[in-house]
């Protein structure tokens, strides 16, 4: 064999080893992208997961409150249609203590949002002016709260010794909508609050219904 054939084979053979190399970086290089590919869209639909369960678990709270300010309303524990009682009745004192725990447990719940944001600010935009919104609506409860705590020992023994109008917690929650702190500390920064959500849920729902 001549050298100019030895060395058309060791060009060939040159050739087809830079081939297989291309390939094969090419082959991990598309392999790496589609596995990051994947790995950004289960990470997309976790958030949007968790960002919904999220505004799930306020919207259950803020549903409580609400559920719980109409039945203390229902009762007659409220200014919004006409004199309020003086005292309370038998019946009054058990609706009064039993929507306190209802209360409880959505302030518990609003309590815990707080934190959660606190431990996964990455997972909030606005997680600084949500922090704000839900603490507020927490701050409200809690006011409501710690009026009952004062009062219903006597309440509870001689419910007619307390004159429901120095409730100021109970009548703001239950009185008129218009002009109340329910309004301002906590219902509008629900709203707030669901405005933050929204936009954060928007961009995402968008993603994970192209990922589908």
């Amino acid at each position: 064999m001549s050298d100019l054939d030895r060395a058309k084979i060791w060009l060939e053979t040159t050739k087809t080893l830079l081939q297989i190399i291309s390939a094969l970086v090419v082959g991990v290089f598309v392999s790496s992208v589609t596995r990051a590919f994947l790995n950004a869209r289960k990470v997309d639909r976790a958030l949007h997961d968790y960002r919904l369960g999220f505004l799930n678990e306020l919207q259950s709270a803020y549903q409580r409150v609400k559920r719980s300010r109409r039945v203390l309303r229902a009762t007659g524990l409220t200014t919004k249609f006409g004199a309020q009682p003086i005292t309370m009745s038998p019946i009054q004192v058990t609706t009064y203590g039993e929507q306190m725990d209802v209360l409880n447990e959505a302030q518990l719940e609003l309590e815990r949002l707080i934190v959660e944001v606190g431990n996964f600010p990455d997972a909030f935009s606005e997680h600084k002016q949500l922090t704000i919104a839900i603490s507020s609506m927490e701050s409200y409860i809690r006011s409501v709260l710690e009026e009952y705590e004062k009062r219903w020992p006597q309440l509870a023994t001689v419910p007619g010794n307390v004159n429901v109008t120095v409730l100021e917690g109970l009548n703001d929650l239950a009185g008129p909508y218009s002009g109340s702190r329910f309004r301002t500390d906590f219902a509008d920064r629900y709203d707030d609050a669901i405005g933050y959500m929204r936009e954060e849920l928007l961009p995402l729902k968008r993603a994970v219904k192209d990922q589908a």
